[in-house]
């Protein structure tokens, strides 16, 4: 039995990200009852979604500070 399609998609944003083709990338599941909680889950530390803002973050000073 092969990986679930959802640790497809993780395994698939951790090879952009080592080869440097993405920054960054964020992989985010969540089961439907998670509609009115908000639940969520995250796939590795890799594509979690803390790593994912805080290079967002990053990116948005660095262009802050760009324009100024």
């Amino acid at each position: 039995m092969g990986a679930s399609y959802l640790k497809r998609y993780d395994l698939l944003c951790q090879k952009l990200v080592q080869e440097q083709l993405y920054t960054t990338a964020a992989v985010i599941a969540s089961p439907r009852s998670a509609v009115s909680t908000g639940e969520f889950f995250q796939m590795s530390a890799m594509t979690d979604l803390k790593t994912f803002v805080t290079s967002l973050a990053g990116h948005v000073a660095a262009e802050a500070a760009r324009l100024e």
